[in-house]
């Protein structure tokens, strides 16, 4: 399904402003907080379906990441700790992490192609002169998070403090596929995704703090291509990221 980027961030915009205006939120702190990073996907399969009696399976796809090169990696966020319950908050976490296909590797093929069956080796790009998500494997999540504060549930002296957490959400990654004639480029609302995370808050001053954290991450993808067919895969990514929070209550 097609869907705009830019109105998915404005929908994150307007509910965060929503959620800071609410009463409830002079019950809690909240804390925003931007990040940069690197992300790592493990191979996966990619299957290939067109019109014309076409299902292929690639197995094993290897995907390289180039964080650190335009558009990078980065990600923002919005936590919510109620006073009530400061170990436990919610947080709302958007990622735009990268994938390339490794279009020069071998890999094994498969399934059916124009109805004729197959199952061989084959240079990627033989069908894919490109697959990628440089504008993002995006993904956003809502997240159960927990941090271990003192017994009477602050911080106090500490500067350090470790968290945990588990979410859940939506991924709208950026498909780009060429295969034969059919160039697709396009923002997509693709599937599920869940992510667990954990990390270390570094206190400041003036409620700065930074953070270093690792999260995995499982995306289950079916994309539409342009003129028909589709794609799926289904990758593990592995994030390694740092940044800066600002809590205020």
């Amino acid at each position: 399904m097609s869907v705009s980027l830019s109105r998915i961030t404005f929908a994150i915009a307007a509910a965060t402003i929503s959620l800071a205006l609410t009463p409830a939120a002079a019950e809690g702190q909240f804390a925003f907080g931007v990040y940069l990073g690197r992300s790592s996907t493990l191979d996966s399969d990619v299957r290939f379906r067109q019109p014309g009696d076409t299902d292929l399976t690639f197995h094993d796809v290897g995907w390289y990441d180039e964080s650190w090169v335009n558009p990078k990696y980065y990600g923002f966020r919005i936590a919510y700790w109620k006073r009530s319950t400061p170990r436990w908050g919610l947080m709302l976490d958007f990622t735009h992490a990268k994938i390339y296909a490794e279009l020069a590797a071998t890999v094994r093929v498969t399934g059916t192609r124009d109805g004729q069956p197959v199952d061989h080796l084959e240079t990627l790009s033989n069908t894919f002169p490109e697959l990628a998500m440089s504008h993002g494997l995006n993904t956003l999540t809502v997240n159960a998070v927990y941090r271990w504060l003192g017994r009477n549930g602050s911080r106090g002296a500490r500067r350090l403090t470790p968290y945990v957490g588990f979410g859940i959400g939506i991924a709208v990654p950026h498909v780009e596929v060429q295969t034969g004639d059919s160039v697709t480029a396009e923002y997509q609302l693709a599937g599920p995704t869940v992510q667990g995370l954990g990390g270390l808050d570094f206190r400041i001053a003036w409620g700065f703090s930074i953070f270093a954290e690792y999260r995995i991450n499982y995306a289950n993808l079916s994309a539409d291509l342009t003129g028909g067919g589709s794609l799926m895969l289904a990758p593990w990514t592995n994030h390694l990221s740092t940044g800066l929070t600002f809590s205020f209550r």
